[in-house]
């Protein structure tokens, strides 16, 4: 069983609140600034950012091919 307010008891959660708090600037967290922040992140996962196994696309232009990728 966890332990309140022990941080080692749920890594990941507590990975996901530093991500959040750390590569996206949210200061005092709240739901709303969470959710935001998780919202632009997969925005900018599939939108924004080439990524080498897909040929340098981005997943949405990878999705849009007729061709396969290899």
């Amino acid at each position: 069983m966890a332990q309140i307010g022990n941080p080692n008891e749920n890594a990941m959660a507590e990975r996901v609140f530093r991500t959040l708090k750390e590569d996206f600037g949210i200061k005092k967290p709240s739901f709303s600034a969470a959710q935001a922040a998780i919202e632009k992140a997969i925005h900018d996962y599939n939108a924004i950012r080439p990524h080498a196994s897909l040929g340098y696309d981005t997943p949405n232009k990878a999705h849009l091919r007729s061709r396969p990728l290899h």
